[in-house]
């Protein structure tokens, strides 16, 4: 665990131990991954695959809804969703029952392209838990999501 420690009137925070580091590490290295077998061959970069990634699994989703989902900025969301619509990716709709709200869905150039990357996304799962017990990746994903869900509950998480 991090701990900032207080020493020659300046603090310090151990980043070989901090859970907040190991996960940046992690996140940094499957985006790596992910440029190079992905996102390079199809031009958007991390931020954007996430986004087709929610919209993959739940179509009809708002900039606001893809935010929460993800964990991105809304900004952040904004600008992905904007080069993703540029491209040809993503359609963005008004909602009928709400004219406030737009909906967005993969276009079938960005379903094709989430069903490209498939087989390669099942792959990367696996080797992430590769050696590791199965009971030990259930009891990960567990403790993962009550992590997930602390710092969502942080009032400057919004």
């Amino acid at each position: 665990m991090g701990r900032l420690q207080s020493g020659a009137g300046r603090w310090t925070f151990n980043s070989d131990e901090a859970i907040t580091s190991q996960i940046s590490v992690l996140s940094n290295l499957f985006a790596r991954a992910f440029y190079e077998t992905v996102g390079r061959h199809a031009r958007i970069n991390i931020n954007e695959w996430r986004a087709m990634l929610a919209l993959a699994r739940h179509p009809a989703l708002s900039q606001a809804e893809i935010a929460d989902y993800t964990g991105l900025h809304k900004m952040t969301v904004s600008r992905a969703i904007r080069r993703l619509v540029s491209s040809g990716h993503v359609i963005g709709r008004d909602d009928a029952e709400d004219g406030r709200r737009r909906t967005l869905f993969l276009t079938p150039t960005g379903r094709s392209l989430c069903d490209q990357a498939l087989p390669l996304l099942r792959l990367r799962e696996a080797m992430l838990g590769a050696g590791v017990p199965a009971a030990e990746l259930k009891e990960f994903r567990r403790i993962l999501a009550k992590i997930i869900a602390n710092v969502r509950a942080w009032p400057d998480a919004v």
